[in-house]
């Protein structure tokens, strides 16, 4: 019967800190690029996208607005 092999408490604790770590820089990213599509665009003049600012049918929104929209989406697709 094999077993399993045991960490040291502070070894599994470094791994939970990094792991989080990671996920936090990850929906950093998305939160950034959900403002950028909502702020900048996409650059396509026949984008379709309700939430980009390439969409010709889009409402502009200052940047607090674009912010707080980017972590609605972040929210929403997460």
């Amino acid at each position: 019967m094999a077993t399993a092999c045991k960490r040291s408490p502070g070894e599994s604790q470094s791994e939970d800190i990094e792991a989080s770590r990671m996920k936090r820089a990850a929906a950093k990213h998305l939160i950034e690029r959900y403002y950028h599509q909502l702020t900048e665009g996409c650059g396509n003049e026949a984008c379709t996208n309700e939430f980009c600012a390439s969409c010709p049918t889009f409402l502009r929104m200052d940047n607090n607005a674009a912010a707080i929209k980017a972590l609605e989406l972040y929210k929403i697709n997460a």
